[in-house]
Formats: structure tokens, C-alpha cells, sequence
């Protein structure tokens, strides 16, 4: 009996040694499935929310700006990683090919900062379609509220990026102002519109609203032109 007894003692620390082994092991593995089971999941859908880049100017800004948010700050990447997915996921064409000789994360970054950080040119891309609107006619309220619509986006998305002083001159204001149908110009000259460059964009942010409403109830059945 007494025998027996010892033996049934030696199984049940032998299971106890077993358990505890494996739960050690366990508590070891945690940590580290945890950190891949987050890239797996929530971090790759995060990085999905990063655009791919081109070589546009225009979406440059951005690109760099959501890159940094989901993937440039995160330290549970190394820098070969985000380097690689740099390279390999998101830049395209020709923005992929002039970084393809770089192997550090560093040297890549300073390369698009150097061609694509251009505010000048960021700021052409922005006002080209505005610039390239033809003259509206007289009564086409649909092309005038797209027009005003356009020019009021434009300001906010070069205001973000510090160029709003690009649409604050004198020269781009008469070159838009000289696209609205006579009746337009004289509303404008009437409320003080042609003043400054302030004013101007103030008429045509009052003005597009009163626009839009005039579209909507005509169904925009002029057909506003494409620009």
C-alpha cells in the first residue's frame, strides 16, 4: 500500500511539473505571438489605409503625411521592414524605380523629400484645373458652380500645406475673375469682390452657395462644361 501510495505522489508531481512547464512556456510564446498577431491583423489593416505614390506631385503631401501616421512612427516594424514595404507596396512607376538602388529607410525618404517636396509645383498641380477652365457662359449655372466649387476646394487644400499665398495675388485673381459670364463680374465688382484677393474669395465662397441652389433646382440641365 505503501508503495502505491509514493507512486500515485510521484505521478501527480510529475502532472504538476508538466502543467507548470507548459504554462511557462506559454507565458514565454505570449509576448511575441502577440506582437505578430497585431501585425497580422490590426497593423496591416492600418497600413492599408496608406495611398500608393506615383510621382504626383499633388498627393505627395499626403502620401508622406499617412505614411507616418500607420507605419513611420510604429516601433513594432525595424527599419528593413518599412523600408521594404516602402519599396515594394507602396511607391509605383516611376517614384518605385528612382529608389530601387537604396537599401536604407533613411536614403529612400531623403530621395523623395529632395524630387517630390516641392510646394512650387505642388501648387501648379492644384491650381492647373482652375487655370484651364474655359470662360463660363451667361446663364450656364452649372459650370459656375463647379468653377466656385473648385476654386473654394483649391484654397483649403493649398492652405493646408502653406500655399495659400499662391491664389492671394492680384494676377491669379484677375485671370479668374475674367472666367465668369459679365453678369458674374458685375455682381462681384458690385459687393467689393474686386478689392483684393481676401474679397474676392469671400464673393465666390457666398456666391457658391447661392449657386449650388440655383443648379440643383435647374437639375444642372445646362451640361456645366469639363475642364
Amino acid at each position: 500500500i505503501r508503495k502505491l501510495k509514493r507512486k500515485q505522489r510521484a505521478a501527480r508531481n510529475s502532472d504538476s511539473d508538466i502543467r507548470n512547464s507548459t504554462i511557462a512556456a506559454a507565458n514565454a510564446f505570449q509576448p511575441e505571438f502577440a506582437k505578430e498577431f497585431t501585425k497580422a491583423t490590426f497593423g496591416n489593416k492600418m497600413m492599408d489605409a496608406i495611398p500608393t505614390f506615383e510621382g504626383d506631385y499633388r498627393r505627395y503631401y499626403k502620401f508622406r503625411k499617412e505614411y507616418f501616421i500607420h507605419l513611420g512612427d510604429r516601433k513594432d516594424y525595424s527599419d528593413k521592414e518599412k523600408c521594404s514595404y516602402l519599396q515594394n507596396k507602396l511607391l509605383k512607376g516611376d517614384a518605385k524605380k528612382e529608389v530601387e538602388i537604396y537599401e536604407d529607410l533613411a536614403q529612400v525618404w531623403e530621395h523623395l523629400d529632395r524630387k517630390y517636396d516641392r510646394p512650387a509645383y505642388y501648387a501648379r498641380e492644384v491650381l492647373k484645373g482652375l487655370r484651364g477652365f474655359k470662360n463660363i457662359s451667361a446663364g450656364d449655372m452649372s459650370s459656375l458652380n463647379k468653377f466656385y466649387g473648385m476654386l473654394l476646394a483649391a484654397n483649403i487644400e493649398l492652405a493646408q500645406h502653406g500655399q495659400a499665398g499662391e491664389m492671394e495675388t492680384n494676377t491669379f485673381v484677375n485671370e479668374m475673375f475674367n472666367k465668369l459670364p459679365v453678369w458674374e463680374r458685375d455682381k462681384c465688382a458690385e459687393s467689393g469682390g474686386q478689392n483684393s484677393p481676401k474679397e474676392f474669395l469671400e464673393f465666390a465662397k457666398r456666391r457658391q452657395a447661392q449657386v449650388a441652389v440655383v443648379d440643383i433646382d435647374s437639375g444642372g440641365s445646362r451640361g456645366g462644361q469639363s475642364s
